[in-house]
């Protein structure tokens, strides 16, 4: 009896990924065909006076990152903070949890949606972060920024836990496209995206607070309706830049 289509087709992509699997790729391509063995690193954790979490790039991996070898997800994420957090309270030293940015972007729970983000937004906002920032792929569209502005976005949620030193909200799109001039622009035309520092309060007695800032490198690329200043033009054209240096509290 001939064999059935559907017998014939499986054999053939059989065939067809047998040979693409042997066949003499670029590393870049063949890694991705399959995941990555999970790395597994572990180390004794030194504690200091005030230590620092920190996560950065993360791109909408929030299920974790198989090709890279990485499957920690944000569940896991935020049980890990909840366990670092009661082993600092042990010692009676601070942990303070930051991220600074470019949280869109690189798979389809940003990608594949209208508005990058858009999904997002309710899983990120479970992380107990004590400070964040927006990277510049949270500043290439209209609608991405929106998304950040937006009731119940990010930047209400996060308050003043979100530091945007200078990355800004333009009123007017009339300036000009994305990669326009990052020189100062009038007060009237713009407003930061969120506070300009925050003062990280220590909850264990064991290092004091921090002063934090959320500088993003002297980008040109962002949307009509976002403006990134240059980060050495800040405390000449900001007068608000220098007031928590004038206070010890």
């Amino acid at each position: 009896m001939a064999p059935r289509p559907a017998a014939v087709v499986a054999a053939a992509l059989a065939a067809l990924c047998a040979d693409v699997r042997t066949a003499a790729l670029p590393a870049a391509v063949d890694y991705r065909l399959e995941p990555r063995p999970l790395q597994r690193h572990s180390r004794p954790v030194e504690w200091r006076d005030i230590n620092i979490l920190h996560l950065t790039d993360v791109h909408s991996f929030v299920a974790g990152n198989r090709h890279e070898g990485v499957d920690a997800d944000y569940g896991d994420l935020v049980s890990f903070i909840s366990h670092m957090r009661a082993r600092a309270q042990e010692r009676g030293v601070e942990l303070f949890v930051v991220n600074t940015g470019d949280l869109v972007d690189g798979t389809g729970m940003s990608d594949a949606t209208p508005i990058a983000g858009e999904f997002l937004t309710p899983i990120l906002r479970m992380v107990p972060y004590d400070a964040l920032t927006i990277g510049n792929h949270e500043l290439y569209e209209d609608s991405t920024v929106d998304n950040l502005r937006k009731p119940g976005g990010l930047l209400e949620h996060f308050g003043e836990r979100c530091v945007t030193s200078n990355q800004f909200y333009r009123f007017s799109s009339s300036l000009g496209s994305a990669g326009g001039s990052n020189s100062a622009l009038p007060e009237e035309q713009m407003e930061p995206l969120s506070v300009r520092h925050a003062v990280l309060r220590g909850r264990n007695g064991g290092g004091g607070d921090l002063l934090a800032f959320g500088f993003l490198f002297n980008f040109g690329s962002f949307s009509p309706n976002s403006f990134v200043q240059w980060v050495e033009e800040v405390p000449n054209t900001h007068v608000c830049f220098y007031q928590p240096f004038r206070h010890k509290n």
